[in-house]
């Protein structure tokens, strides 16, 4: 799979603070289409690291969701990976 667009030529023009750039193949499923995608590269803005790893605190992500045509925030963390699921199996 390859880029949709030279990303590496055109990155200044297209600057966000984090950037995916995905490679994809598109397969026609009778009436729909199946979109099956690859993250090729991937380019933060420094201004959004922490040692080294993108901090969504910092980032403040936007995002857009069709079915309510609104766009939300990320809130505060809740809990660590894999440990809240161990108190909610308790319940």
């Amino acid at each position: 799979m390859k880029p949709a667009r030279n990303w590496k030529k055109d990155r200044k023009k297209y600057f966000f603070y984090l950037t995916v750039v995905c490679a994809h193949e598109c397969t026609s499923c009778g009436c729909q289409n199946l979109f099956i995608g690859e993250i090729v590269e991937t380019y933060a803005d420094e201004s959004v690291l922490t040692e080294g790893k993108v901090d969504l605190a910092k980032l403040k992500p936007l995002l857009f969701d069709m079915s309510s045509v609104k766009y939300w925030s990320v809130g505060e963390a809740i809990a660590g990976c894999w440990n809240i699921g161990k108190q909610l199996k308790k319940l």
